[in-house]
Order: C-alpha cells, then structure tokens, then sequence
C-alpha cells in the first residue's frame, strides 16, 4: 500500500459544470494535502481547469459536448437514456485510454462518476487502477426502494410494498436499461480483451465499486438502507465565498438601481427549447408581477432580443455573490443551482426538465424552501402564479434561514478527503 505523500488520485466526471466542480474541488484538496490528483473529464471544461493548478486530460471535443447537451432528446422522460448511451462507447474507450495515461508511472485510485464506473473497472482489470470509489452528487441517482421513491417526475406511492418496488426497478433495468447499457459496456470489453459484464448495468455501477461516496448532507437526503456499501457521507462542494468571482459592473450596477430582482437561470447544460420558452414566460411573469429580474444563461439565443429595462441578461454570475441580494431563484433543479440557493436562504422554484431535477427540487420544498414544478407545464399563467406563491408564502423566509444554517455545520473538504483516503486503505 502506498504512504500518503506518493498517493496518486485518478477522477473521472462526464457532464456539466454542475457534475466537473464536486470533483475539482475534491482535486484541488487532495493536491494541497500532498496528493498526486489527475480529473479526466470533457475537453469542453478545459477553459475551467487552465490556471485552476488540476492535473487534467480532457477527453472528446467541443463538437461532441456540444452535439450531447443540444440534443432534445436528452430531457426526454423516455429517451433521455437512449441520449446518454449513444456515444457512451467511444467515451468508454476514451476514459479507458486517459486513465491509461494517467497511470503510466503505476496504478492509482479511482474516484468515479457513476458513468464513468464501468470505465474505471475496466481499468482496475487491466492493472491501471488499484481501488474504486463511485461518487454521487445527487440522491436520486443512486437507486432505493424505500420512500421516498422517485422516478424521473414520478413518486411511488408510500403504500406500495417494497416487493413491488423491486420489481419495478427490475423491470425498468430489464425493458429500459439493460438492452442499451450492457450491450455499450460489453462492447468495450470485448475491444479490451476483458470478459463480459457479470451483472446488470445498474447493479455494476452500483455493487462493483469497493465503495461509495455521496456528496450530499443527510439532512438534504438521509442515507437509504439498501444503498450501497460501505458509504462515505459528504457534503455539498460548493464554492467557499472567498473564492467567489466578483459580479460583473453591469450586474452590479443593475442591482443598486432598483428593487431586489428574481432571478431566473437555466443552468449550463440545459441546451433545450423548453429553456427558451421558460424565459419567454419569464419576460410576462416579470411583467404581470411588477418585478425586476435577472436571466443568467450562457446561451444568449435562449433569451428573447428585446428584453425590457426591467431584465438584465447574463452570462454568468457567481451565485453565493448574487443570490443574497436577491428576492428568489427560478432554476432548472441541478443539485448545485439548488444546493446555493438553500446556502444563501433564497426562495427557489424548481422548473425541472429531467434526471435528478424533479428530486432536487422537491427536497427543497421539503426543506420548506422552495417548490417545484415540470418545465413541461410552464405557461406565462402558471409561472406567474407560482412565483406570487413562492413570494407569498409566510413560512418560506423562515425556512430558508433554518435551511441555511445547516451549512454552519458543514463538513470541510479536507476531512472529506481524509475519510475517503481512509476508506482507500482499509476498504
């Protein structure tokens, strides 16, 4: 076993901003204790990672990000997981290939995505990886059949007996997943040499890892007893505030002229036509509300040409610097987005597309802070009287600030690291 100061630290992430940051943060840590620690992700991130001091090698081209987060049917209830797998071969193949070069000077440990496990095994037989950790940044993604059981916008009621709930989850690996997830997978052990899959796509990402790590607090998502095991239990990884980027001078100078704006932000994956229809509806609801607003996206062609003096646009704004200074929040549902606004006890709604959006969003409201709704069901009507909810509400500002205080107590990242390197040793 290797001491702490040769320790090497291969991560692998596919997505986001949103699914990147958890990980650069774990990157950066371990680098300052010493560590040796290598993020493989997207090519896209690379303008994130230059200058940031993470050792990293980027995986695919601009093209092939851009070509996944554009493509419609990734926010699709029933084809979102066709999106995800249809290049899910080469991006095996590449994982495999980075973490090959990664390793060159001798195997390292692995902390996983839950996409990019498969990859990591693979690694792990092929002698370029010692141990792996999968790593969970929302609740949803890892799978329960105790309550509360959600699938995508759907909640299985608390009365359905847990046998039923098995064979739920059964039937949706055999009909759904299986025929596209096992067949990429065994693809890719047969190029590698490797045997096929032993096990279902769901219950190999989930059992074949030596353990897990969930990167969100229990008062957020308590741990379910059929989760995998053995578990660390993190916090959200969030950017501390002396690291916050300062607003923008139009931002900035937008704030100080005028009441406190809602602010409306899609998130930087959300490359759907339902995002640009949400600030269409934005622009109306703003308008019957009285209200001044603020549309964070990158994609400039989501928000309309003439907005109104009343709605600033940007592209981007640091959200612990500018949520406190703001009335609420209407996202997307990522669990970042709704991780910062429970920080800054800022209302939010939760219009949410697809994936972990839907639990996100209604843990918020559990919490008390926020509601939630499907994207598919925004209208000028219904977005108005939703946020007029929201701002109403006599209970939500005292909510928010009982939410807020749990990250007083939250768990520092350094002894995050200290437990999963602990893990690593004894697992």
């Amino acid at each position: 076993m290797h001491g702490p100061s040769d320790q090497h630290y291969v991560l692998i992430t596919v997505g986001t901003f949103g699914d990147v940051f958890p990980f650069m943060r774990i990157a950066k840590m371990l680098t300052r204790m010493g560590r040796r620690a290598t993020l493989i992700t997207n090519a896209y991130h690379s303008r994130l990672l230059e200058g940031s001091g993470i050792e990293y090698i980027g995986i695919g081209t601009d093209e092939d990000y851009r070509r996944f987060i554009t493509d419609p049917d990734l926010w699709h209830p029933s084809r979102g997981f066709e999106s995800v797998m249809r290049d899910y071969k080469e991006q095996l193949l590449q994982m495999v290939e980075a973490i090959r070069q990664a390793t060159e000077d001798g195997p390292a440990m692995a902390l996983a995505y839950p996409f990019a496990v498969p990859a990591a095994m693979m690694a792990e037989e092929l002698g370029h990886i010692e141990k792996v950790a999968s790593v969970y940044l929302s609740p949803s993604t890892l799978r329960t059949c105790h309550h509360p059981m959600r699938i995508g916008d759907h909640i299985v009621p608390k009365w359905v007996p847990v046998v039923w709930r098995k064979a739920l989850w059964r039937l949706i690996e055999t009909r759904k997943v299986d025929p596209t997830g096992v067949q990429r997978v065994d693809a890719v052990r047969k190029i590698l040499q490797l045997p096929p899959m032993a096990s279902s796509f769901l219950t190999h990402i989930e059992s074949a890892p030596d353990f897990t790590v969930t990167l969100f607090p229990q008062w957020f998502a308590p741990t379910m007893p059929d989760w995998p095991k053995p578990l660390v239990s993190g916090d959200f990884q969030l950017r501390p505030p002396d690291e916050d980027i300062a607003l923008p001078d139009r931002l900035r100078s937008f704030l100080s002229s005028g009441s406190e704006p809602l602010v409306f932000c899609s998130g930087s994956g959300v490359v759907h036509p339902k995002a640009k229809h949400m600030f269409k509806c934005a622009v109306q609801a703003t308008k019957t509300l009285g209200a001044r607003a603020i549309f964070l996206t990158q994609e400039r062609a989501q928000v309309p040409d003439d907005l109104p003096a009343n709605i600033h646009w940007e592209s981007y704004a640091s959200l612990s610097a500018l949520l406190p200074r703001c009335k609420a929040i209407i996202h997307h549902g990522g669990v970042g987005t709704t991780a910062e606004a429970l920080r800054a006890a800022t209302p939010q709604l939760v219009t949410a597309f697809g994936w972990d959006q839907y639990d996100n969003g209604s843990r918020a409201a559990e919490q008390g802070a926020g509601l939630v709704m499907s994207a598919h069901k925004l209208t000028p009507r219904n977005l108005t009287q939703a946020i007029g909810k929201l701002l109403s509400s006599q209970d939500m500002p005292t909510n928010c600030v009982i939410a807020s205080r749990h990250f007083d107590k939250q768990q520092p990242t350094e002894a995050l690291c200290v437990n999963i390197e602990r893990m690593f040793n004894t697992s």
